[in-house]
């Protein structure tokens, strides 16, 4: 079998493993690889999908592609999650993923080309275990805990890390019930995202970290710099002082600030909740490959959305112009830029506040519109 010689030309951050779990082996086949796309978001988990030329079906024969088979993805990142405050050194983070879906096709020359999508493989161990003679856990209800607790301590049964915040809601488990044609029972990350639902919490994972909590709770926890800041209380409406760590971005850019926004960043206000903001912005690969979903990035230099400066050079405050990052996309290989996707915390509905209503308003008559004037 023919693969790759020492002096691999490109780093896809892709290893595949073969082998038994007690004597695996490492195989680059990155002269092989044509894409490497990766997606962060807080939906789950990240995925990462790659295209392999295989013209004489090489690695096919040799069950590369086999759905589970283990990969391990050298991921670039800047900021420490242990250490909130950038130290200015950069660091790689190697973490295992797996095959969820491999898929055949012609390549657009010789041969043939394999998608893979390539998941967590820590979360896609909680997917599948439901209970059985084959479970890490035994059974899902073997994993001791409520609430919180519980969240932990299966970060901790599949070897990630976490951050949790605390709630008393407790975990609700569908028995395992074989012999039963069409039930099924839960599964671990059943029970826990069901668990983050009831608390309203985002339940995903991200460099090897299982993130349970709000986000009003994730929101100024994971960032470069530190400072108080006026937020926003999600519950009273109010602002208060609060020490935030962040990501500074600013429009138009400053030269200084470790991420460096490449065009002018999308956002947007709704009538649903005078405080809720989404927007997308696309960043330099520099760093913006560092970034991650539960990050908080401080926007500056727009007003509605951000402390800016007006005409007359005045530092204006009105809002604190903080986000969570909820999705990071960008090409492995290549050298395009770093779409980034943010929001305002999300708030439930008893707390906001909606828009006065003044009652009826008479319709414009078509004279009064041609005029300018207002209906009396």
């Amino acid at each position: 079998m023919v693969f790759d010689a020492p002096h691999i030309h490109r780093d896809s951050g892709l290893t595949w493993v073969s082998g038994r779990a007690d004597e695996q082996d490492t195989v680059y086949i990155d002269s092989s690889i044509l894409t490497v796309n990766v997606s962060y978001s807080m939906d789950m988990c990240p995925q990462i999908t790659t295209t392999v030329h295989d013209p004489d079906f090489i690695y096919a024969e040799d069950n590369f592609f086999w759905v589970t088979r283990d990969v391990w993805y050298r991921s670039h990142s800047i900021i420490q999650f242990d250490d909130p405050l950038f130290q200015g050194s950069d660091s790689y983070r190697t973490q295992q993923f797996e095959i969820g879906r491999s898929n055949l096709g012609p390549s657009p020359g010789a041969g043939a080309t394999w998608s893979c999508e390539l998941r967590t493989k820590a979360i896609q161990q909680m997917k599948r275990d439901r209970g059985g003679l084959n479970s890490p856990s035994g059974i899902v209800g073997d994993i001791p805990g409520e609430g919180h607790e519980f969240a932990r301590n299966v970060a901790d049964r599949y070897g990630l890390k976490s951050y949790v915040e605390e709630t008393d809601k407790t975990k609700v488990i569908n028995a395992f019930e074989p012999g039963e044609e069409g039930r099924e029972g839960s599964s671990v990350w059943d029970v826990l995202s069901s668990l983050a639902g009831a608390a309203h919490f985002a339940c995903f994972e991200a460099d090897g970290i299982l993130f349970f909590a709000s986000h009003a709770y994730l929101l100024g926890r994971w960032g470069q710099e530190a400072a108080i800041v006026n937020v926003i209380d999600p519950e009273t409406n109010l602002k208060v002082n609060r020490e935030v760590n962040y990501i500074p971005v600013q429009w138009p850019r400053n030269p200084d600030h470790v991420v460096q926004l490449v065009a002018m960043p999308s956002v947007a206000k709704s009538d649903n909740d005078p405080f809720e903001v989404t927007g997308s912005m696309i960043v330099d690969r520099m760093n913006g490959t560092s970034l991650r979903p539960g990050m908080t990035i401080r926007l500056s230099g727009i007003p509605m959305f951000g402390p800016y400066r007006n005409s007359a050079g005045q530092f204006i405050e009105d809002d604190s112009g903080l986000y969570l990052i909820t999705s990071v996309d960008y090409d492995h290989l290549g050298t395009d830029s770093v779409k980034v996707g943010f929001r305002s915390p999300e708030r439930r509905k008893q707390y906001v506040e909606q828009y006065e209503s003044f009652g009826r308003q008479e319709p414009m008559r078509a004279a009064n519109a041609l005029s300018g004037r207002l209906p009396l």
